[in-house]
């Protein structure tokens, strides 16, 4: 509790015995409990739920009694700075900042007892050389690693200036002087674009990409276009009835050995041999089967032309085959039959 809760309590206890008003009546037109009423007449604030209550009570209070509350505050506020204006300083007060100059004298005079004391001054004259010592060590160390650094990178820019002034045997110009710069200029190539025109009922399946693009059965009629950049895999499962157009131009990608339209691929690579029908047949790769190459043994062709001897004509020998008889080979399955 402050002084000014107390002296407004007061304040209201007494303007409302000098009404003869009961406490209880007091409580009951306020709808506020006796107890609570008890502690804003004491001022005590701590016995209230909060704080903040004790305003409130404490307004409706005066207000039942008609006072004003905002001035009778006010005035006790007032009242309050000026008893504290007025009031000497305790005795107290006047002894308080001797005993802080004293203690400020004395740890003052510390330092100066331990600066005086043989043995404390050496321990400060080993540390500080010790720092020192420490300091200069750790200084050197970073010259030495810099000079070091120094000298690696100087001995690395002379390698390289030697490198450089070596003579070559044949200079730049006249090395590159047939060299054909008309290199054709990169031209980045179309999207693959494939257009499906279905003229009966037919499944296809139709990867992008990588990518499920068709996967469906074909409405006879419908125009179905797909689009890939790099790569489209094809799977028709009637071809004869879909016409297949690939970047405006009509295609057949039909497996010569199955006829059918099966994982057939079309990448940017043979895209042309796809468009251009002569070269078809030598582009499809069957994917089921994935056939390796034949490999050719290149066998080295002796020279049969003689080396010319002086004053005499060249002498060529020609290499005729050779003659023999030759039988046909005889069937015999119809007689093991």
């Amino acid at each position: 509790m402050s002084e000014l809760e107390i002296k407004i309590g007061a304040l209201l206890k007494l303007e409302r015995e000098r009404l003869q008003i009961n406490l209880t009546d007091l409580s009951e037109e306020l709808r506020i409990t006796e107890a609570n009423l008890i502690n804003i007449e004491k001022g005590e604030i701590e016995e209230l739920p909060s704080e903040i209550y004790f305003g409130l009570f404490a307004k409706s209070y005066a207000e039942a009694l008609k006072i004003d509350y905002a001035a009778t505050v006010d005035a006790i506020k007032a009242d309050i700075e000026q008893a504290e204006e007025v009031a000497p300083p305790k005795k107290d007060d006047k002894k308080k900042p001797k005993k802080a100059d004293d203690k400020t004298d004395e740890e003052s005079k510390k330092p100066s007892l331990l600066l005086k004391n043989p043995t404390y001054r050496k321990i400060i004259y080993i540390v500080t050389i010790a720092i020192l010592l420490v300091g200069g060590y750790f200084v050197v160390s970073q010259l030495i690693k810099d000079m070091q650094a120094d000298t690696s990178m100087s001995a690395d820019s002379n390698q390289t200036e030697q490198i450089t002034e070596e003579p070559s045997g044949e200079s730049t110009d006249s090395k590159y002087a047939h060299y054909d710069w008309n290199v054709p200029q990169y031209k980045k190539p179309e999207d693959l674009k494939l257009l499906l025109t279905a003229r009966a009922e037919s499944w296809a399946t139709i990867f992008a990409d990588g990518d499920t693009a068709l996967f469906r059965n074909l409405v006879p009629g419908r125009t179905y276009e797909i689009t890939a950049k790099y790569r489209l895999t094809l799977s028709i499962a009637v071809p004869r009835v879909v016409d297949i157009d690939l970047n405006g131009t009509r295609i057949k990608p039909v497996l010569p050995e199955t006829g059918r339209i099966s994982r057939v691929r079309i990448t940017q690579i043979n895209v042309d041999s796809f468009i251009n029908p002569e070269q078809f047949n030598s582009a499809i790769i069957n994917q089921e089967t994935n056939p390796e190459p034949e490999k050719i043994e290149i066998k080295p062709v002796k020279d049969i032309i003689q080396p010319i001897e002086e004053n005499k004509e060249p002498v060529i020998e020609i290499i005729q085959p050779v003659e023999g008889n030759y039988k046909p080979v005889e069937d015999t399955t119809a007689d093991s039959e």
